[in-house]
């Protein structure tokens, strides 16, 4: 939760088994310097700097919250604004590394946005994603979906912005029909 104490560890400048104490500023944060935009960061300001990486973010009763893998700074130091992914999102990694060698999501093929008050209005629908594009050839253009369609469930579960939609087709394994 925003506030919780956290702590990073790691070997920051090859200082080895280093901790380095900070509170969660802020969960689900959209991150896109330099990377393909992570949309579930949790953002710290418990100080990771080159060589955190991979270190463990943990809460003050030793659990792993997430994995530091990022830092916002111009100098290349600790700036106080740091990023790691969430332990959930890891561990599907690793379980899907372990039983299958790769990880494999599902893919439909569109770029979803989140519906601001106005389309919400436009719309008619208080939840859902908003279709900004979608990709010829790609399983949601074979399967009708146009621009501007706005997408409020997949397989019966309900969806309530891009994110709901990113993660709901993640987890659908490719070939499914839903």
């Amino acid at each position: 939760k925003v506030g919780q104490w956290a702590m990073a560890i790691g070997n920051p400048f090859g200082l080895r088994n280093t901790v380095t104490v900070g509170v969660v500023s802020q969960i689900r944060r959209e991150t896109d310097s330099g990377f393909e935009g992570y949309p579930e960061a949790i953002q710290t300001d418990a100080a990771i700097n080159p060589g955190n990486s991979g270190g463990p973010l943990v809460d003050l009763d030793g659990k792993v919250i997430g994995v530091n893998f990022m830092i916002y700074s111009t100098t290349r130091q600790s700036a106080g604004i740091g990023f790691a992914i969430p332990s959930n999102t890891v561990k599907t990694v690793v379980n899907q590394l372990i039983e299958k060698g790769k990880v494999v999501r599902g893919y439909l093929g569109l770029m979803p946005t989140d519906l601001t008050p106005a389309t919400k209005q436009v719309y008619g629908v208080q939840k859902g994603a908003l279709v900004e594009s979608v990709e010829a050839d790609s399983p949601a253009d074979k399967a009708g979906i146009k621009e501007s369609d706005v997408i409020t469930k997949v397989d019966g579960k309900e969806i309530s912005s891009a994110l709901d939609l990113r993660k709901a087709i993640q987890a659908i394994t490719p070939g499914t029909t839903v």
